[in-house]
């Protein structure tokens, strides 16, 4: 038990990119309505989630699907760095959130561990996934 959160891309364009993939198969030419990839898994990233229930889901610690753009996601990387080279407070900037199975609310090794994982994830979703893809936060706990 405990908090899982996941950032999905996800594609109706997916022709595009699994049409070579699915030749000779007995999906070739069926109707595909979406597909969704996992682009990030964070584990106790307590203050990713505080993020995004405070900036994306208007406070709604709820467990549902909630739309990002790749603007919200830049808006957090550029958080993210900032708490990392110390030119920003944790405190103030990318606090911490207690929950059931949230994790450590401490600002120590694990906390800065967290977030230089959520970067390097981040900055993967932003290389791999084009204009092509929409993106989506949820969590469960």
């Amino acid at each position: 038990m405990g908090l899982d959160q996941f950032i999905y891309a996800k594609t109706s364009d997916w022709r595009n990119y699994f049409k070579d993939f699915l030749k000779g198969t007995k999906y070739e030419g069926k109707r595909l309505q979406e597909m969704n990839f996992e682009g990030a898994y964070f584990r106790k990233n307590n203050a990713i989630h505080k993020y995004f229930v405070d900036n994306i889901q208007d406070g709604e610690d709820d467990c549902e699907e909630y739309y990002i753009t790749k603007k919200d996601l830049k808006d957090l990387l550029k958080i993210i760095s900032g708490v990392l080279s110390k030119n920003l407070k944790p405190e103030e900037n990318l606090p911490n959130q207690s929950g059931f199975f949230y994790g450590s609310i401490e600002y120590g090794e694990h906390y800065f561990d967290n977030l230089k994982d959520a970067k390097n994830q981040i900055e993967d979703i932003l290389k791999k996934y084009d204009d092509d893809f929409d993106f989506y936060y949820s969590s469960s706990w």
